[in-house]
């Protein structure tokens, strides 16, 4: 039976290539459905922050589309690779649910914290540990499947800024809800380079770092946040500290 591993993430894509899965074939699904409005997704569209916006595959995902519609049809074996904590991968997850309901499918799902609960998502993974993931795949049970699929209905309906994954549960929640984190982070921290509070904030919440730096941007707008800037320096290097 062919399987298409479905990932989100080029490092996750990448470094599945270099592993013995490769023989499988590999969808990078890096529709950014945690923000933004989904109001335009039959379309397949999701209208995202232009400061969000790196690839076509970041708001627009009908060619990842036709091909899982594809894999059905030709009764592939469809694996979606993911993690409890990881928003971006788990909210695929939930679409390709809604996908399979309608046509009654099979869907298998695999969980980087059933490796090693310290990995936020498959994407910080090499390849041996990739390999032996695949090992313990889940074949999800209708039930699974349609309360997943019944979760995306409502997170669409709902047509929040953002959603979360809050305490294993997935969210709506408004563009502020992460303020007060990195207020407090950054409050601990003191004055800073945005790198370390960052990398800081991604050890406990695993948001990529653009998306991060663009709510750091908004608190900074907002004067909650004072920045230091230095034309001669990169963005991530430039220092930060609350605005009292």
């Amino acid at each position: 039976m062919n399987v298409l591993e479905v990932v989100f993430g080029n490092s996750c894509y990448y470094t599945m290539k270099k592993s013995k899965l490769n023989n499988n074939d590999i969808l990078m699904f890096n529709v950014l459905f945690n923000i933004g409005d989904l109001s335009n997704i039959e379309n397949f569209k999701v209208k995202i922050p232009k400061q969000l916006f790196f690839e076509d595959g970041n708001n627009n995902f009908k060619q990842e589309y036709d091909i899982i519609i594809d894999n059905i049809k030709k009764g592939n074996k469809i694996r979606v690779w993911t993690s409890k904590k990881h928003i971006y991968s788990y909210l695929i997850m939930l679409y390709i649910c809604s996908i399979i309901n309608v046509y009654n499918y099979e869907l298998y799902v695999l969980y980087s914290d059933d490796y090693n609960e310290d990995y936020p998502s498959p994407g910080v993974m090499n390849e041996k540990e990739l390999e032996e993931l695949s090992k313990l795949e889940h074949k999800l049970t209708n039930m699974e499947i349609n309360e997943n699929a019944n979760t995306w209905r409502k997170l669409v309906n709902e047509n929040s800024d953002l959603r979360i994954i809050d305490q294993g549960c997935v969210k709506s929640a408004s563009l502020n809800y992460y303020d007060c984190y990195i207020l407090d982070t950054l409050q601990l921290l003191g004055k800073v380079k945005i790198s370390r509070l960052v990398g800081t904030l991604m050890q406990n919440v695993y948001l990529t770092d653009t998306m991060y730096v663009y709510l750091i941007k908004r608190l900074i707008k907002n004067k909650k946040i004072k920045i230091t800037l230095n034309s001669s320096t990169r963005y991530f290097e430039n220092l930060i500290e609350i605005n009292n």
